[in-house]
């Protein structure tokens, strides 16, 4: 049966990744900083307020560089990831849980998870962090504490030294490695391994030094960064009910980001997580740290506003939380006789709800950007493309940087700013045009683009619509 989850997994993903969606805003945004940029530009801050470490940036570039500057190549890194990652789980679930049924459970929420499929085919470094947290925590089980030689504290010094300039979170996993093995040595009271393994971490710090120093800092201290993510920022002494209420909320949207959004998912999840803290920590404790303490890390940096529990950063951690959930639902399988028939009955009201199944035959999308545009350009009518500034980003990448960026020229676009309007074509000379609005997957930008079509209707009218998912293309005459 794992094998089986595992082929549908890589399927569905295959399939996704094939399907070759639009890009979307952001990912569009960190697209051009890969194409824009020479080698050594990508170890500075980038531009269009994105954010991702310098070797995935690498990587992608050579991608680009190798195979062409389309979606594919921009998001095989993300593939490969995502595909792995699955198999790293399913080895670890072997690992730490006994039950072969049971091992299938952490398995399957990270093979069908939404999050994961869609952030394993776009070009974000999710799930690069997500496949690298698994490996180090993997290496850290097959290096145990009590046969861990000079060598191999060595070998981590170099990779975890090298693997922060990977992955901005792999910093919250190392952490978990140093108090893993720090643990167990201090347990023994062997002082000699504690030394060594003290100047390892040593490298591993000075190391993410530089890396902060050279990129994080200015990305930390932007208002704008800690203005959009204040809502995602854990209270680290929450006084107020507003603050306690955001306290609860983003805990429980690490369980929901996990198992699932319905009543049933959180309890059964809960439950299942709590219980395998408690008994990790009962039969294995080094091993809940391991599990345990990058989670823990990445909340006291979330409460200290250093860094946002906005779902997608914390896709990193999710399949340790479902390892957790795995040896906790372990452990009831293991106790009596009718356990095994309610933690069956009691996970299948769970896992099929996690949806990943349906995009094998249903396509996933998040903005048509590129679908719109091209008809905008491709139309007979018009001779002006306006893009609103959400959309500028896709456009800006389809136009100059795409194989196929001829047929985003046809028209000339008028790349609006954020403060501007339609109402700047009144007085252009042009009878017809075309409007093209994208990110529409939030109620301010939906707003935004209705007040604006509002002012438009005043001095023109609308003669063709093309809608996508969260974009929209408008042919419009002047009156």
């Amino acid at each position: 049966m794992g094998w089986l989850i595992l082929l549908l997994g890589v399927l569905v993903r295959l399939k996704v990744y094939w399907q070759n969606r639009s890009l979307f805003l952001d990912e569009a945004n960190l697209s051009r900083n890969i194409v824009e940029r020479d080698w050594a530009g990508l170890f500075r801050t980038l531009d269009y307020r994105q954010y991702a470490p310098p070797g995935y940036l690498i990587l992608n570039k050579a991608s680009a560089l190798l195979f062409g500057a389309h979606e594919y190549s921009l998001r095989l890194l993300a593939l490969l990831s995502s595909i792995g990652l699955l198999f790293v789980v399913y080895s670890l679930a072997k690992k730490l849980i006994h039950s072969a049924w049971v091992q299938l459970i952490p398995l399957f929420l990270t093979a069908f998870s939404y999050e994961m499929i869609r952030y394993g085919t776009e070009n974000k470094q999710y799930s690069t962090d997500a496949l690298l947290t698994a490996l180090f925590v993997a290496l850290a089980l097959h290096w145990p504490p009590q046969r861990l030689s000079s060598r191999q504290i060595a070998a981590w010094a170099a990779i975890g030294t090298t693997a922060i300039w990977f992955s901005m979170p792999i910093v919250f996993t190392l952490a978990g490695i140093g108090l893993y093995y720090g643990y167990a040595f201090l347990h023994k009271q062997d002082y000699q391994k504690t030394g060594k393994l003290t100047l390892a971490i040593g490298g591993w710090l000075l190391s993410f030094g530089l890396y902060y120093w050279l990129l994080l800092r200015q990305d930390i201290e932007s208002d704008y960064l800690n203005t959009y993510h204040q809502d995602y920022f854990l209270p680290l002494l929450p006084q107020s009910s507003t603050e306690w209420q955001q306290w609860g909320r983003l805990l429980l949207s690490l369980v929901h980001n996990t198992v699932g959004f319905t009543v049933v998912a959180y309890i059964v999840g809960t439950a299942a997580l709590l219980w395998g803290i408690i008994r990790l920590g009962q039969q294995h404790a080094v091993r809940l740290i391991l599990l345990g303490a990058p989670v823990l890390a990445c909340l006291l940096a979330s409460a200290l506003e250093l860094y946002s529990l906005i779902p997608r950063l914390t896709l990193f951690f999710i399949p340790l939380m479902a390892l957790l959930m795995g040896v906790g639902t372990d452990d009831w399988w293991a106790r009596r006789s009718w356990m095994p028939a309610v933690c069956f009955f009691l996970w299948l009201s769970v896992l099929p709800l996690k949806g990943g199944l349906y995009y094998l035959t249903a396509s996933l999308k998040v903005e048509d950007t590129r679908e719109v545009l091209r008809h905008a350009q491709a139309a007979p009518s018009g001779t002006l493309v306006y893009v609103h500034h959400e959309a500028v980003p896709a456009a800006v990448y389809y136009r100059d940087y795409h194989p196929d960026s001829a047929a985003f020229r046809q028209k000339t676009m008028y790349l609006s700013h954020w403060d501007e309007t339609p109402d700047t074509l009144r007085h252009q000379n042009t009878e017809s045009f075309w409007t093209v609005y994208s990110h529409l997957i939030n109620d301010h930008s939906r707003a935004e683009m209705s007040t604006q079509i509002e002012q438009l209707q005043e001095w023109a009218k609308k003669e063709e619509e093309v809608n996508g998912r969260g974009a929209v293309a408008q042919g419009w005459v002047k009156k």
